[in-house]
């Protein structure tokens, strides 16, 4: 009996550690929380331990009465419009109390919606100094992964985001944004069960059945994404991202009718880029891949881009101030192999608006696209120099030989072969042949100074199996210069032409497009002083003759 009674003793002290260790955790972590069993959300067995205080401002323990009436104010007056005067309360409050976090995220949160450099530089000096007082503030680590986000470090918005949700596991709106960030990254599913877990913690009216849409959509399963978005538009009928989505789902099927009238309706609630830009890409987008969402063309064929540029590039000159136009129009542009022109484009947007989705991305791969293209050019420019044992480096490729600036007609038939080249004139050198089912004309052009001309003119016979502007802009070395687009312009004999043009130190380089039945494009590179009188139609002339008279 002793020795039962003794077990007994013992066993009630392990049941009371246990006990007390069990309510001492409940008491450190707050409790803990199972996620609601809502339609299309998380798992209901799920439990989560709470965590930090994710209320925004939330019961500020320690903070004097007067700092959190003030904040309070400070709320209300930037609700109604006051945002400067709010402003300025809450800078007082930080002045007297620099530790408060949650003035110092509304601070900083106001400071970013202004958009301009000196309050997003001192947003930034806010959000640091904020982390460093309390490195796992959620909300604080939240406004600086959207931060990173804008700047398209999306690695370190990443790691932001898990250390803000570490800190706060019921941490909604951070689990929505690292669900998009998982989105951006291609983590679809683990993007799909976040999303699908902010759904379920959220109130009836907050929950975000958009973003789950926007995820099932690109994953491709759209009889999910549109079950997701009658279920948003019961919650909040007017959420423009439940039209866009819908209508890129319309679109997908095919029904382009239905998938205008949402995206007007769209953007009838506000401004959406995406909407805007699933609009001007109505038809365009692919049945499959990320470029359905309108978030991308590529994969788009040529002519589909060069449709694009051609109705992109009016719009652009009649809204000037409109950067999702000319991010659209860069895009194009890129995707068409005119990468200087769609740096302008992309330069243009980023003057006007910094924050439309993907520019900043978009415009960071051109330009390393320009600086690849750059590099190849700049090897192939210095070795030829070499190779030729010529002091002019200045060198000139039309794709098909490479041949030093003012050489003489001599010194170049001497790098070849003999019988290479016919002689449709005393100073013409003249070379024809068929590639990819396109004819092609390549002509120097030779006086007393050497070289002064060179040019390549292509004619589609009809049999041609890649576009004719493509293989244009393949054979055009320099494209990676900086160049200019032309109006179209009526040019006897050769119907509208579209032309373009680049200039360098020492020469002018020309291009034309004509659009008739009888496809034809002209490349011509000539020393600036021979560039004849006349404008773009005598232009269009030289780089268009093949009998070099």
């Amino acid at each position: 009996m002793k020795i039962n009674r003794r077990f007994w003793v013992v066993g009630l002290g392990i049941v009371a550690v246990a006990t007390a260790g069990g309510l001492w955790w409940w008491k450190a972590s707050g409790g803990v929380v199972h996620p609601a069993s809502v339609p299309m959300g998380f798992p209901s067995d799920t439990t989560l331990f709470k965590g930090r205080e994710v209320q925004l401002p939330g019961k500020l323990p320690g903070v004097s009465s007067a700092d959190r009436n003030l904040l309070q104010r400070a709320l209300d007056a930037h609700k109604t419009g006051e945002g400067a005067r709010g402003t300025d309360m809450i800078e007082e409050i930080l002045r007297r109390a620099p530790a408060l976090a949650e003035a110092r995220y509304f601070a900083a949160l106001w400071r970013y919606e202004k958009r301009t450099a000196k309050d997003t530089a001192t947003a930034d000096t806010m959000v640091q100094k904020g982390l460093s007082l309390d490195p796992g503030h959620p909300w604080l680590l939240l406004l600086h992964a959207k931060r990173l986000t804008s700047q398209s470090k999306l690695k370190e918005a990443h790691e932001t985001l898990t250390r803000a949700i570490d800190f706060a596991p019921t941490f909604r709106e951070g689990i929505e944004e690292l669900a998009a960030i998982e989105l951006k990254l291609g983590n679809l599913l683990r993007a799909q069960r976040l999303s699908q877990l902010s759904i379920s913690l959220a109130e009836k009216g907050q929950r975000r059945y958009d973003l789950l849409a926007e995820i099932l959509l690109t994953r491709e399963r759209d009889d999910s994404a549109l079950e997701a978005v009658k279920l948003g538009l019961q919650h909040t009928p007017n959420e423009p991202r439940y039209f866009w989505i819908r209508g890129l789902l319309a679109e997908s099927r095919g029904d382009t009718a239905s998938a205008r009238k949402d995206y007007v309706s769209a953007l009838s609630g506000g401004r959406l880029p995406q909407a805007e830009d699933a609009l001007r890409t109505l038809g365009l987008k692919p049945l499959h891949g990320p470029a359905r969402t309108g978030t991308g063309i590529g994969g788009i064929s040529t002519k589909q881009t060069g449709f694009a540029v051609e109705l992109l590039t009016p719009l652009t000159r009649t809204y000037p101030r409109s950067a999702p136009l000319h991010f659209a129009l860069g895009r194009a542009l890129q995707e068409q192999g005119y990468l200087a022109q769609a740096g302008e484009s992309f330069k243009r947007a980023l003057d006007i608006d910094s924050t439309v989705p993907g520019l900043v991305e978009w415009t960071r791969e051109n330009r390393k696209l320009l600086e690849e293209k750059a590099k190849v050019f700049a090897k192939s420019h210095g070795d030829s120099a070499v190779a030729a044992g010529l002091g002019d480096t200045r060198w000139y490729d039309l794709g098909h030989y490479r041949i030093a600036w003012g050489v003489s007609q001599e010194q170049f038939i001497a790098q070849f072969g003999p019988g290479r080249f016919q002689k449709p004139a005393p100073n013409v050198l003249a070379e024809r042949r068929t590639m990819w089912g396109i004819e092609h004309f390549h002509g120097s052009r030779f006086d007393s100074s050497g070289l002064w001309a060179i040019q390549a003119v292509l004619r589609d016979a009809g049999k041609a199996s890649i576009d004719l502007l493509e293989e244009g802009i393949r054979l055009n070395a320099l494209q990676a210069g900086s160049g200019t687009f032309n109006e179209t312009k009526m040019c006897p004999p050769w119907g509208q032409v579209e032309s373009v043009w680049w200039e360098t130190t020492d020469t002018y380089e020309f291009m034309a497009v004509q659009s008739s039945s009888a496809k034809r494009l002209g490349l011509i590179r000539v020393q600036k002083e021979r560039v004849p009188e006349g404008g773009i139609c005598a232009l269009v002339a030289m780089a268009m003759d093949t009998t070099l008279q």
